[in-house]
């Protein structure tokens, strides 16, 4: 099992990189459009700031991830300011809470797009938001990048949307060569959060995992704020489980944990 703390750590330095990767996609797209004089808004032109839309859980039960994310964005655009800018012109991050709300993100992207005219558009929120508000970035030929959710069907939106990490079937299968060809399990449990996060990592692990030689005596999904998985715990070692893959978030990675160790 890895550490819970990991997914805020992944949060961080995935939107680190990711806005760095957003502001040349924007630049991309301004210098494959039209050839006439650069309005004000491109990002070559000197003078105003070039906006980056930003859009991440900072409140509910995935603040956590969010506040880690934000912070990793906010250090990105200080240290590309810091050194000059984009061709002369600084960067203005701006930001809105999703509250881990597909419909706030609706939302938020409209926003983005309609009022504040931004250039690009990084997405520090998990997969329901990102696939809520693509479609909305999409149609206005805005440049979105998906900092960390896994979801498959996130590039699929259209040839504006884009996502850094590999996506959760990968992952999962990842997960499955450690948890079994180098740790050495034979009889494997998954406990995991009932999303897309949850499930695409499930499926990746589990056909590798069988692939591989191994045995999953139990699949267990669990809702966000579980506080108790001491009954999951029991019944799936007395199934003979040696291994335990877990695709959980902050919260409930640190119970699972906690009620591991009691």
């Amino acid at each position: 099992m890895s550490s819970p703390h990991v997914s805020r750590r992944r949060a961080g330095w995935a939107t680190a990189i990711a806005v760095a990767t957003a502001l040349a996609l924007a630049l991309v797209v301004v210098g494959c459009g039209s050839s006439s004089t650069k309005s004000s808004a491109s990002p070559g032109a000197g003078g105003t700031p070039i906006k980056i839309g930003f859009f991440a859980p900072e409140s509910g039960y995935a603040a956590a991830d969010g506040a880690s994310a934000y912070d990793a964005a906010k250090l990105a655009i200080k240290d590309i300011n810091a050194s000059g800018g984009i061709n002369g012109r600084q960067l203005q991050l701006v930001n809105y809470d999703d509250a881990s709300d597909p419909t706030q993100a609706v939302s938020i992207a409209t926003r983005l797009v309609t009022q504040d005219k931004v250039s690009a558009v990084v997405s520090g929120s998990y997969s329901d938001q990102t696939l809520a508000a693509a479609p909305i970035f999409q149609r206005a030929h805005i440049p979105m990048l998906a900092a960390y959710a896994v979801n498959p069907g996130i590039p699929a939106t259209g040839d504006y949307i884009f996502q850094q990490d590999f996506n959760g079937t990968v992952e999962g299968r990842a997960g499955a060569v450690a948890l079994v060809n180098m740790l050495g399990a034979k009889k494997v449990a998954i406990v995991a959060i009932k999303n897309d996060f949850g499930t695409s990592l499930v499926q990746g692990f589990t056909q590798a995992a069988q692939a591989l030689g191994a045995k999953i005596v139990a699949t267990d999904y669990n809702q966000f704020g579980e506080k108790d998985f001491t009954p999951i715990l029991s019944r799936d070692k007395s199934k003979g489980a040696d291994g335990f893959y877990m695709a959980e978030y902050y919260t409930e990675g640190q119970q699972f944990v906690n009620d591991w160790n009691t």
